[in-house]
């Protein structure tokens, strides 16, 4: 799937360029990227994706920066609180997909414990004769199998960083 950056001012678009995949995931509404000639900076308003492209939409705009460096412009801040809310939504994610994960782990295992069960009830039920005949041979054979399956184990949510550190920065000196 093919990426690019339309960069648009006052609803026109005015540049169009190629966007690596790798920054796809870390381009989020509100961030401030350069412009393609590197003089201005953009700020991404949304990101659209379809089956054919993602295309994401950035809005050329002054961002002025202290030369005195005093405080955070409201670009910067706003792209710290951006990332602060994306990471937390990742973290989220995360949580959620290693609980549906462990889950299906032990939705897995049970079936196969409800298998094995039923393998050896249907095994036991079976006559001396039947189970040394060959059906009964190939059966114990299968059977086996199943039995040699060890529970899969659930995994652990990852240790995330410490995000109130950086949310906690001061965006002026005051």
């Amino acid at each position: 799937m093919a990426s690019t950056v339309v960069y648009i001012t006052d609803s026109k678009k005015i540049g169009k360029r190629p966007l690596p995949e790798s920054f796809k995931n870390e381009w989020i509404p509100g961030a401030i990227i350069k412009s393609p000639d590197g003089k201005e900076f953009c700020k991404i308003l949304r990101i659209e994706d379809s089956e054919e492209e993602n295309t994401v939409i950035a809005k050329k705009q002054p961002i002025t920066q202290s030369k005195t460096m005093l405080r955070l412009s409201k670009y910067e801040i706003e792209t710290k609180a951006n990332l602060i809310s994306k990471l937390k939504d990742l973290e989220l994610k995360t949580n959620t997909l290693v609980d549906d994960y462990n889950n299906t782990i032990a939705l897995i295992n049970e079936f196969a414990d409800n298998i094995k069960q039923r393998q050896q009830d249907y095994y036991d039920e079976r006559s001396d004769n039947w189970q040394e005949s060959d059906r009964g041979m190939e059966y114990e054979d299968w059977k086996s199998e199943w039995e040699s399956f060890e529970e899969l184990d659930a995994i652990e949510c990852p240790e995330f960083v410490d995000i109130e550190e950086f949310e906690n920065l001061p965006d002026s000196m005051d």
